[in-house]
């Protein structure tokens, strides 16, 4: 029996110099793909830099000079959860908070001490505070996204009135 010049021992088609820059294209779409994916992943986990704990914020305010801000909060109060839900979430008011402040969460039954130290009486509630200074500003109860980042400015202006 005798082959032809076309007969392949395994019937594969040889690989044509075409077809190696359109693998080259391929892959350089999905890198693309990747990449942009990776990307959107990274954007929509972004959220406020929350610290651990009273005493963290307050350390990590003194080293970077920033204003605290504590947020007082209790599980299962609605109005807490409608700004964990809503304003927080945010992008612009992530961006602002993480660029002005030190946040901290605080559970209002966790930190009484700290509620009756910065008057609490209203939840959500948002105190602008220097550390080792007795003067703060308070944005108390719920406020949409809209609103928010300017009342924060204004509680920072009346704490710092020469620097704004």
């Amino acid at each position: 029996m005798t082959k032809s010049r076309n007969d392949n021992d395994n019937n594969e088609q040889p690989i044509s110099s075409k077809s190696k820059p359109a693998r080259r294209g391929w892959i350089f779409i999905l890198i693309a793909l990747v990449v942009i994916a990776f990307i959107m992943i990274r954007d929509a986990r972004r959220s406020i830099d929350w610290a651990g704990d009273y005493q963290a914020a307050v350390q990590q305010a003194r080293q970077t000079h920033k204003p605290l801000l504590l947020v007082f909060v209790k599980t299962g109060d609605s109005d807490c959860e409608r700004m964990k839900n809503a304003t927080y979430i945010n992008e612009q008011i992530i961006k602002y908070i993480n660029r002005s402040f030190v946040p901290v969460m605080l559970d209002v039954e966790l930190n009484k001490k700290l509620a009756d130290k910065y008057e609490i009486s209203t939840l959500p509630n948002h105190v602008v505070a220097i550390p080792d200074r007795k003067e703060f500003h308070t944005v108390p109860g719920y406020v949409v996204a809209g609103e928010f980042i300017g009342r924060l400015k204004r509680a920072l202006k009346k704490l710092n009135p020469s620097e704004n």
